[in-house]
């Protein structure tokens, strides 16, 4: 994709059915492409991302030409998508959006058009895609579960905790499991599938942790992160045993 945004400078913003969901539209100067990238920019997430995903997230993109079709373009795979025309524009619909997507619309369908090169490119990096995509998801359980475990012996539990972790580790197996089997875009899709859970039970210790400090994060430094949490509840409670008195300066 990255010939497509340098041939298209700088993007305009568009509105997305999921309040917040925002996504960059970048169309190139001989109008025969146009890309649109759908970003999950809600509350909190540059601390801690919520689940942040949707079954299904609805775009209306205006001033797409005519002829175009609309392709759903990923390391996991190349697919076309349905659209419909609207007041105010074309409508597509993305299902089972996570934190990031990317739409191309174009009418170049030729032999060594644009949309080719793209299903070419993904056939020849679906089986790495698909193998990082998994390791990914293998680490971020790993770190996720070192939290979990300090948290817990902190008496800081979610009823659900391990219920997420679960699924999580279902996905991971399915994930290996469409790899062995050659399905590297299935394969890529659980292992994306494995965050979610992931990151409600993340964004949820957050939101506790927040609530004890009235919902500012800047107030304690170790409220930035997920990661930093387990420090952050052993200084809530050295804060607790200490006792304000005068000014000293």
């Amino acid at each position: 994709l990255e010939p497509l945004l340098v041939a298209a400078g700088a993007p305009t913003w568009i509105d997305t059915s999921h309040p917040e969901v925002k996504a960059a539209v970048f169309r190139t100067d001989d109008r025969k492409a146009m890309l649109v990238l759908p970003i999950w920019l809600g509350n909190g997430s540059q601390y801690v991302p919520g689940q942040a995903a949707l079954a299904e997230l609805k775009i209306t993109v205006p001033q797409v030409m005519g002829s175009a079709q609309a392709w759903e373009v990923s390391p996991g795979r190349v697919q076309s998508l349905r659209t419909d025309r609207v007041v105010g524009g074309t409508s597509v619909a993305l299902h089972e959006f996570g934190l990031t997507g990317a739409i191309v619309f174009t009418s170049d369908l030729s032999p060594n058009g644009l949309v080719v090169r793209l299903q070419n490119r993904q056939r020849s990096m679906g089986r790495d895609a698909a193998h990082l995509a998994y390791e990914q998801a293998i680490e971020e359980l790993a770190k996720v579960e070192k939290v979990e475990a300090e948290l817990n012996e902190m008496g800081v539990k979610l009823v659900d905790g391990q219920q997420l972790l679960a699924k999580s580790r279902a996905f991971i197996d399915d994930s290996a499991k469409g790899y062995r089997d050659g399905d590297y875009s299935e394969a890529y899709a659980n292992a994306q599938r494995a965050l979610r859970p992931l990151r409600v039970l993340m964004r949820a210790q957050w939101d506790r942790a927040l609530r004890e400090i009235g919902n500012n994060p800047a107030v304690n430094v170790y409220a930035a992160s997920y990661f930093t949490l387990p420090r952050f509840w052993k200084f809530a409670v050295d804060l607790k045993r200490l006792k304000p008195t005068g000014n000293v300066l």
